[in-house]
């Protein structure tokens, strides 16, 4: 008996060949081996039975070392193939277990990246690891999907040993490849990976890997040739050059050619290989600049002595900070227009690292709408230096030409001919010229209109022109008596002088005792006297022509100062700087539009945290009850954010704006600042967002299918279509649809807008109200909609059973349109039509029937809501 009872149990056992049966998930344990039978195989995963109740999974990439089988598991496991399997994985709650083929497990980022939850999913660096390529981008490199939730990243530099044309053109997506884990951040799980033929082998034998590209800004000299990938372009600036993971390096605009170039844009196509020259090294700050200029890559050829930047023009390699320092308020520099903008010029000058900015304001004592057509870049021109800033490295020119000649009379006179008053003088007029400059306005009405000081800008104009004079004392009464009389004015001699030290370099005598005292060398006559006198009569002359036409510049300027002030009081001007904003803001405090006008003049000035808090002043200071006015600023500060904000700044202000207004508005405009920023990734995350948040709402669904449509993503948008009619309320379908329909008229293909229609038309045939959408899609112009086709739409809205006021209507408007595209014989067969329908309406067959059909319609349209 106890033999048959043996014989029966083996009988009753699983084959050996049957892995082991589990009666949860719960007992499978991460690591553990356990036996299992392929169920099925795809192209991601394949399929197994551990024990009868237990369903697991294996990723591809995790059926062995071989690239074959991640290849194509559906070649090398069948169902019913019995193999032994390592428990990665088993989460009860959801009954979700996932295996790996592979029994060894494999080496980790280490107990260091414990902390961080992520140790289990990162490979160990210099490990090789099968892949599968998952996106591409030529200007940037790869992504490797390393498991179903782990991506490693494959910098450009590291697809290939050499330097290839187009590096990226060897990859395709879904190929399996072999790469060396190159750097792995435990903090943030980024893995980082090589697919450099030499890497891969060194770490297959566990030899030393290869040196790197460029193991940092330290590790390059000056004069090192390179090579490396344009990142990016530039136009003002120049090209961004990537060396190697981490290592990027600047070429700036005046390295790009020997030839003047006014923008970068079109020079370099991004991806481009480049070869260059290292110009400067910065290895505490990182800063590379390269060359690539013709001149500068022959062998042999002298760099300039400092970086790129010094490399513009600087003397004797001085820094940009050396020749701000070295600049002065009020001084007369020469350069080059390098670019024009809205708000002003900029200017790069001569002999010099610096560039300066003559704002829109500094052009031209005229108000400059348009910049462009006055200047132009490359074109030489002289500027007086407003104000230096060598903290931040920022020089403040003026272009005003009446500032120009000023500073050019003032310096017109020989530096040679006069002594310590002669510079005492300049001194002076270049001081008032500053002043001047640094605040126009103020200039106008202090230095030039005030009645005294009139008088000490004539004064100081008479002294510049005599300043060869022997006596430097002269009192304002003498020069009053010259100016009133015309006449020479007479000073004593001063003692232990001599007449000759008031002679002037012509030899022309000012005092009438020059003749009495002729100075010792010096031949004395009568002619010479008379000539003496007819040149003190010229310069006289010329001296008060100079003084009456700075007159009538100063009164031209005044009457537009006041004409200026004028304006910007009664609002017709625009402002121009940030005084006149403020002036406009304290009478209209609440105006969202002035904060944005002053939010973007701080932009142009490239003053981007001045902007910013420009933003937060407006809604700390408009009204709470202004809620467009504030959503309108908050608006701006997104703009703001995404353009040179970050993305923790970014997130950060979304999330105010959602607090202080509503929330699905302020969604719907995050994903149009992204739409505006062309970031398509972005704008998709805020579509799934906001349409996981409000999916009852019709506005959303609608505004992720127009964005789809402009995308030109019919699919897609029919896709959101239908996952919008899963989740909106039953009454709100028919109106969807309709937009949908209205979206494809507009961006889409007209005949699946007319396929649409016809189906919601052949469910709601009563509805007049979406005739009427119909026909004005159909007729409206533009729709390339044929005649006879919008008859034949006519023609069945008006064999429909309505009341005579749908009816009156739907023949109105059909004549109507006959009217304006139609002849006389369409317009009489609609007449006729509507003669029937009154015909037929006089036997009382129209009425009953309409109201039965509309009762019935009515029905339809309380059990659709």
């Amino acid at each position: 008996r106890a033999a048959a009872a043996a014989a029966a149990a083996d009988a009753d056992a699983a084959p050996a060949y049957l892995p082991k049966a589990r009666p949860t998930v719960g007992e499978l344990q991460e690591g553990e081996l356990v036996d299992a039978v392929v169920r099925e195989a795809g192209a991601d995963y394949v399929w197994l039975f551990v024990g009868p109740y237990v369903t697991a999974r294996a990723f591809c990439l995790e059926l062995g070392d071989d690239p074959a089988l991640a290849a194509a598991p559906a070649d090398h496991f069948k169902t019913g193939d019995a193999v032994r399997a390592r428990v990665l994985a088993a989460d009860a709650a959801t009954a979700r277990v996932d295996l790996s083929l592979r029994l060894t497990p494999a080496h980790t980022a280490g107990a260091a990246a414990a902390a961080s939850g992520l140790a289990h999913a990162l490979p160990a660096e210099g490990s090789i690891v099968l892949g599968r390529v998952s996106k591409v981008w030529p200007v940037v490199g790869a992504n490797v999907q390393l498991s179903a939730a782990l991506h490693g990243r494959v910098h450009l530099t590291e697809i290939e040993d050499g330097w290839a044309e187009a590096p990226t053109a060897s990859l395709r997506l879904g190929a399996i490849v072999r790469a060396a884990v190159s750097h792995v951040d435990p903090a943030t799980g980024q893995v980082d990976l090589t697919l450099r033929p030499s890497a891969v082998a060194a770490a297959m034998v566990d030899a030393k890997p290869p040196p790197p590209r460029v193991a940092g800004a330290g590790a390059l000299r000056r004069g090192e040739l390179v090579c490396g990938y344009v990142k990016r372009v530039d136009g003002p600036v120049g090209a961004f050059v990537t060396l190697a993971r981490g290592v990027d390096a600047l070429v700036p605009l005046a390295h790009l050619s020997d030839d003047f170039l006014p923008t970068a844009e079109g020079v370099l196509a991004p991806g481009a290989l480049v070869r260059a020259r290292v110009l400067s090294v910065e290895p505490l700050s990182g800063r590379i600049s390269l060359t690539l200029r013709p001149s500068l890559m022959v062998e042999g050829a002298e760099l300039p002595e400092h970086g790129a930047r010094r490399a513009a023009g600087g003397k004797g390699g001085e820094s940009a900070a050396e020749a701000l320092a070295k600049l002065e308020e009020g001084a007369v520099v020469a350069g080059v227009v390098r670019r024009v903008e809205k708000f002003g010029v900029f200017v790069q000058l001569d002999n010099a690292p610096v560039a300066g900015l003559a704002h829109l304001s500094e052009l031209s004592s005229q108000y400059v709408g348009e910049p462009a057509k006055l200047f132009r870049v490359g074109e030489r021109v002289k500027a007086i230096v407003l104000a230096v800033d060598a903290g931040k490295q920022r020089l403040s020119l003026s272009l005003r030409a009446e500032l120009l000649a000023a500073a050019d009379e003032a310096g017109a006179e020989d530096p040679a001919a006069g002594g310590e008053e002669e510079e005492e003088d300049s001194g002076a007029e270049g001081e008032m010229v500053a002043k001047r400059s640094r605040d126009v306005r103020r200039a106008i009405a202090d230095e030039v209109m005030g009645g005294s000081d009139e008088d000490e800008d004539e004064k100081d104009d008479d002294e510049d022109d005599d300043e060869g004079e022997g006596d430097g004392d002269s009192d304002s009464k003498g020069e009053e008596k010259e100016d009133d009389e015309e006449e020479d004015v007479e000073m004593a001699e001063p003692a232990g002088r001599t007449s000759a030290a008031g002679a002037l370099a012509g030899g022309f005598e000012w005092d009438d005792f020059a003749a009495a005292k002729p100075a010792p060398g010096a031949g004395g006559g009568g002619a010479d006297e008379a000539a003496a006198k007819e040149g003190g009569k010229e310069e006289d002359r010329e001296r008060r022509a100079r003084r009456d036409a700075k007159r009538v510049t100063a009164k031209e300027q005044e009457a537009e100062l006041e004409a200026r002030e004028r304006a910007l009081a009664e609002g017709t001007a625009a402002p121009v700087s940030a005084e006149d904003f403020e002036r406009l803001l304290a009478g209209a405090p609440d105006s969202a539009y002035v904060w944005v006008k002053l939010m973007a003049f701080h932009l142009s000035l490239a003053d981007v945290e001045r902007a910013r808090a420009v933003g937060e002043r407006a809604l700390k200071s408009i009204n709470y009850r202004k809620l467009e006015e504030k959503k309108n600023v908050w608006i701006a500060l997104l703009n703001l954010e995404k353009a040179h904000g970050t993305a923790d700044t970014l997130a950060a202000a979304f999330r105010r704006s959602c607090a202080d207004q509503n929330a699905k508005h302020m969604y719907l405009q995050m994903a149009a600042v992204h739409e505006r920023a062309a970031d398509a990734e972005a704008v998709v995350k805020t579509f799934e967002a906001v349409c996981k948040q409000f999916k009852a709402s019709k506005k959303v669904w609608l505004a992720k299918m127009e964005w789809q449509m402009r995308s030109a993503e019919p699919a897609a948008a029919k896709a959101t279509l239908e996952r919008a009619l899963q989740s909106l309320p039953r009454r709100k379908h028919v109106p969807t649809i309709v937009k949908f329909a209205q979206l494809e008229y507009r961006l889409g293909s007209v005949e699946r807008a007319r396929t649409v229609f016809d189906g919601v038309m052949a469910h709601h045939p009563k509805r007049l109200d979406l005739w009427g959408i119909y026909l004005d899609m159909e007729t409206r112009k533009g729709a390339g909609t044929l005649p006879a086709d919008v008859r034949r739409l006519f023609e069945r809205a008006s064999s429909l059973k309505l009341s005579s006021k749908k009816m009156k209507y739907v023949f109105k408007r059909w004549l109507d349109w006959e009217l304006a595209n139609g002849d006389a014989t369409t317009m009489a067969h609609v007449k006729a039509k509507a003669h029937e329908y009154v015909q037929l309406k006089a036997g009382g067959e129209v009425d009953a029937a309409a109201t039965a059909d509309e009762e019935g319609n009515d029905d339809d349209d309380d059990d659709e809501n």
